[in-house]
């Protein structure tokens, strides 16, 4: 058995930064040769140990910034005006990307788009939920105001 420090997210080993003690055949035939991990020397661990306590140092400041945002959100409407037909059926949905642009023009810059989940595109006039759920807290949700935009009518020509 072999001790790795994986360089990448490996599927049913673990995640990039983890120690890990794997059979030596799996690390020379298949960690080795991808670049997916380095063998353990002390080294090689004291710079790992380095790295983490860097990255909890980032985690802990990624997570207060995070928490303003959430903050900041609650105090905020997030209202959308679109164009709508009879029905209040939007012309175009209303997906993840258009959420986190609203955001960005709402001064709340450290939520990122893989956060926040949407149970699908909102599609109707009216109010809809979304989460954002960063990876450092818990889960918030959050209301969303659909608003019909009045477009004008065009005018048939008669010739």
């Amino acid at each position: 058995m072999a001790k790795v420090i994986l360089l990448k997210d490996v599927i049913n080993l673990g995640q990039k930064g983890d120690l890990k003690e794997v059979k030596d055949g799996y690390v020379r035939n298949f960690l080795l040769p991808r670049k997916l991990a380095e063998l353990a020397t002390k080294a090689n661990i004291r710079t790992l140990e380095a790295e983490q306590s860097k990255r909890e140092i980032l985690k802990s400041e990624i997570s207060s910034r995070t928490q303003d945002d959430l903050e900041k959100l609650a105090r905020e409407k997030i209202i959308f005006k679109m164009p709508a037909n009879e029905k209040r059926h939007l012309f175009d949905s209303i997906s993840i990307s258009e959420i986190e642009a609203k955001l960005q023009e709402l001064g709340i810059k450290n939520i990122k788009k893989e956060w926040i989940k949407l149970a699908s595109p909102i599609k109707e006039v009216g109010e809809s939920e979304f989460e954002i759920k960063p990876p450092t807290g818990e889960a918030a949700s959050f209301k969303i105001t659909v608003t019909e935009k009045k477009t004008p009518k065009k005018r048939s020509r008669k010739k």
